[in-house]
């Protein structure tokens, strides 16, 4: 029986102690060729950059606070804009740059940064729009195949809120999902969304907690705890686009199964109402089928042993595991995408590989961890992992309560995901 990724983590002790030389990268700032004269216009090259890159939250209606979607409101903000592209504040995307190389990453090139600098330095010229530059492609998925959504619409009352809906799967076949699109109903609210497969017998049980608070969904802050997750179709975060996986991998998803869609909900920028999301998929019936691994401490779950001091500041936890021994019964692995999860009291966090021999490389690092951008980190190339290969975790956490924070009653959580297919 395949076990499942979230709940199998490594039972280890935490001894609050990384391996010696523990990979930890820093980001070097933008660089652009300073001899080299650039020019720019608001037509030729500012808004084919908004248009592929910042419209999708900056936009009337969208999660961002303010609109960067003409001229006029574009060139108010010019300063704004041309500071947080240099210092890669935007687009949001929270692996560090000095750690490994992915694709779909939104952030721009150092040419496309200066581009802002300069047209900010000229006083923000419009030019013309006969010389309008084409938008910066961005991804899609290739087919619909599968559509699933919200029964009925959800409106959130705090500021803050984990939000889970349960979605029957409609196929009477075994089918590999191998795309995957997102309908947000209100951007103005959604801040991320998290996307898992669960077995039939979770199903049921999830459905329960459907409506015992009057609203559609359940209340997920602490997780799917006791749910059989079988797989993670990835997610999405203001900005994403469909995309096709990669090398025509793909999460099997059996018939009677479900698809829990996880919400973040954020108020603090304003924006109110309901929302009903939708989830586009695509379905094949054969694939490189993507399994799931998960890097974390059980204790720190089951008996509240992750705990952290209440004025604890970049309090460590971290652990270990041996993936090839738990997850391939031996076989070498092929590592296609990693992720972090931890919730609003985290700083930063780290998943490293060290190989067997003795060589390590940085898989992913958050040096400024936000949960509001939680995502998925695709590789560029996906890593091979054999037998003697070990993953740290590091999770880092500054509590600003008066209490301690423990994973059992306060939702603060540390653990590392990643999906994998069989090598040979």
């Amino acid at each position: 029986m395949r076990r499942a990724a979230v709940l199998l983590f490594v039972l280890a002790a935490c001894d609050h102690k990384l391996p010696p030389q523990f990979p930890v990268c820093a980001d070097a700032p933008v660089v652009t060729d300073a001899g080299t004269a650039v020019t720019a216009t608001y037509y030729g090259d500012i808004k084919p950059i908004l248009d592929g890159r910042c419209i999708g939250c900056h936009t009337a209606g969208g999660l961002a606070p303010f609109s960067l979607d003409s001229f006029d409101l574009a060139s108010a903000n010019a300063a704004l804009m041309a500071a947080d592209v240099q210092t890669r504040h935007m687009p949001p995307w929270l692996a560090d740059h000095c750690c490994q190389e992915y694709r779909d990453s939104p952030q721009l090139t150092p040419e496309q940064i200066a581009l802002f600098g300069a047209w900010l330095d000229a006083g923000t010229p419009l030019g013309d729009p006969a010389d309008a530059g084409a938008p910066i492609p961005t991804l899609g998925m290739s087919r619909v195949d599968v559509e699933v959504g919200m029964g009925a619409p959800y409106t959130p009352h705090q500021q803050n809120e984990l939000r889970c809906f349960t979605l029957d799967w409609p196929e009477q076949t075994t089918k590999f999902v191998t795309g995957i699109n997102l309908k947000v109903g209100n951007r103005s609210i959604v801040h991320h969304v998290i996307l898992y497969v669960v077995d039939q017998g979770s199903a049921d049980s999830l459905k329960k907690q459907e409506n015992a608070d009057g609203q559609p969904g359940f209340d997920c802050t602490g997780g799917l705890v006791g749910a059989n997750v079988t797989g993670g179709l990835a997610g999405w975060q203001p900005g994403s686009q469909g995309l096709d996986f990669p090398d025509h991998t793909g999460t099997k998803v059996e018939p009677h199964s479900a698809i829990v869609m996880q919400i973040h909900y954020s108020l603090e920028h304003g924006g109110s109402g309901s929302d009903q999301t939708t989830l586009q998929l695509e379905a094949s019936d054969s694939a490189t089928e993507l399994k799931g691994i998960a890097v974390g401490d059980l204790l720190w779950m089951a008996n509240g042993s992750m705990r952290i001091p209440k004025g604890a500041v970049d309090y460590p936890y971290t652990t270990e595991i041996h993936p090839i021994d738990l997850y391939s019964s031996g076989n070498p692995m092929l590592l296609y995408n990693v992720s972090l999860h931890m919730h609003q009291f985290a700083t930063h966090g780290l998943l490293t590989l060290e190989h067997a021999d003795g060589t390590r490389e940085c898989l992913l690092q958050v040096s400024n961890w936000d949960m509001g951008w939680n995502g998925t980190f695709w590789f560029a190339q996906p890593l091979r992992v054999v037998s003697g290969d070990k993953i740290f975790l590091e999770c880092d956490f500054t509590n600003t309560t008066d209490h301690d924070l423990v994973w059992s009653n306060s939702g603060e959580m540390c653990a590392g995901f990643g999906t994998y297919i069989d090598a040979h």
